[in-house]
């Protein structure tokens, strides 16, 4: 299955932008609640083992229409880093950065958005959202050869001939 398919269309995620951060005590040790200027985040540690504290904390998002109610990856918790571990979540999920209580972390964070700099907040319609296949379907070339146009002016997805999640990740680049 994809991830956010009704936060990431065809655009969404085009462009990003990505920068460190360092925790310790003798600069910053937290990073107050919080969303970010991305429709995805990726949130890699790169930190050596040995700190304390620090932990990623989001907060319960809902009503903030960044959902459907239910969906676990929407829910409340702390995360606890370890070296190398990843963390992939929705960019206006409001989380923080607890105080670190000791040693060093280092994290990459990597937001995703739409050309410009646009992040989309809005959930596209269950219609709307791209199958695995669409979504992969002429990346890095900035077309979109499957999208036709609709009567109403918006555009649509063809089919793209794969019959489950399984064929389309089969299949090569150039299948897709």
């Amino acid at each position: 299955a994809m991830l956010f398919p009704e936060l990431v269309g065809p655009t969404d995620a085009e462009e990003h932008y990505a920068f460190t951060v360092k925790y310790e005590a003798e600069g910053d040790t937290e990073l107050a609640k919080h969303g970010d200027a991305s429709v995805v985040t990726i949130n890699l540690c790169l930190g050596r083992a040995g700190w304390r504290g620090g932990e990623l904390r989001f907060f319960e998002s809902a009503g903030q229409g960044l959902h459907a109610p239910g969906h676990e990856q929407a829910g409340a918790g702390d995360i606890v880093f370890s070296p190398s571990m990843a963390v992939l979540h929705r960019g206006q999920h409001k989380h923080q950065a607890l105080p670190l209580l000791g040693g060093q972390r280092t994290n990459v964070i990597i937001w995703l958005m739409g050309k410009h700099g646009v992040v989309r907040i809005a959930p596209y319609p269950k219609a709307e959202q791209l199958s695995l296949a669409q979504r992969w379907a002429n990346v890095g070339s900035g077309a979109r050869a499957d999208l036709q146009p609709r009567g109403d002016g918006s555009q649509e997805a063809e089919d793209e001939g794969f019959d489950d999640v399984a064929d389309a990740e089969r299949a090569s680049p150039a299948e897709l």
